[in-house]
């Protein structure tokens, strides 16, 4: 929330407090974060701070994937205290680093049972972070703005499953032009060879 990444942060035990003042369609907003700690031996407390929350961030370790797999347990416990219609974002923490349990295309499609948006975050480098803080007050502050968000991102993953599709057809086309290059030429190892990359 300051805009500064500390290497030597510990993990929230407990309760962690916060406020973040951000700038969202030409209006001045002041978040109050609660970060809740997600051990079991913490659960009693939690129910308290949910009260009086209008929205929340369901953050998981893309690097790490029980993370993820607890993921259905949060928005159950964030909807039996705060209802069914909270807006909550799912995010993935830690895509600056390379060793990733989670994919993104796994991520989304989660997030579409759950009829919210992912995104893809880095508090590190500060990727995305501030994008998911104006997207979660847009949410909150408008249902509809919630609705065309989601319509947009759904409609994004289509575009990006074409691009992958046409990237793979790309790739697949060239490495077919120059195995039946080699094939032309009489040198059938080359062929092979290009085939396999």
């Amino acid at each position: 929330t300051q805009g500064k990444f500390m290497d030597d942060y510990k993990m929230t035990i407990g309760v962690d407090f916060s406020v973040k003042m951000l700038d969202v369609d030409g209006h001045r907003v002041k978040l109050q974060l609660w970060d809740t700690g997600g051990q079991e031996r913490f659960s009693y407390l939690r129910p308290l701070y949910y009260s009086g929350a209008v929205g929340g961030l369901i953050v998981f370790d893309k690097t790490y994937r029980p993370s993820f797999e607890n993921i259905p347990k949060w928005f159950q416990e964030v909807r039996q205290n705060r209802g069914p219609n909270i807006p909550l974002l799912l995010v993935g923490n830690k895509v600056d680093l390379p060793d990733w349990q989670v994919s993104t295309e796994e991520a989304v499609a989660l997030s579409k049972t759950y009829k919210t948006i992912y995104r893809d975050v880095s508090a590190k480098s500060g990727k995305s972070v501030d994008e998911v803080f104006s997207s979660l007050i847009k949410m909150i502050i408008s249902p509809e703005t919630a609705k065309s968000m989601l319509e947009e991102e759904q409609e994004s993953s289509v575009q990006q499953q074409k691009l992958v599709m046409n990237e793979s057809y790309n790739k697949y086309n060239k490495f077919a032009k120059e195995a039946s290059a080699f094939l032309e030429a009489g040198n059938y190892v080359e062929s092979l060879n290009s085939l396999k990359k």
